[in-house]
């Protein structure tokens, strides 16, 4: 008797996962054909450049190296309460908080 229940349960699921198949696996497999990855060539050769405005590109500058890079750690990075994961810890700093100590005053 267990055996034709978990026969029935077997076959009730393949049934259930064709319809399923049919209903929106198709309609995904259809979508992914149209816009998927593989579409990106046809999409590019259907493109028409001409009509859009672009400005011409403008010439490379070579910036001077900067040997600090500006990067400040210590007592000069302060987090503000703009700052997701400073929120998080509590900070409470403001953004006129951090200018007022980096002047020298007191927060």
């Amino acid at each position: 008797m267990l055996k034709k229940i978990l026969l029935g349960f077997v076959a009730l699921l393949v049934v259930v996962a064709a319809i399923a198949w049919f209903t929106v696996g198709r309609r995904m497999s259809e979508t992914d054909r149209m816009f998927g990855r593989d579409s990106a060539p046809t999409d590019y050769a259907l493109q028409d450049d001409s009509k859009i405005d672009a400005p011409a590109p403008e010439p490379l500058v070579v910036q001077p190296r900067n040997p600090l890079k500006n990067v400040y750690w210590g007592d000069t990075h302060v987090h503000t309460h703009e700052s997701f994961d400073a929120t998080l810890f509590g900070t409470t700093l403001t953004i006129e908080d951090a200018y007022r100590s980096s002047g020298g005053s007191s927060p």
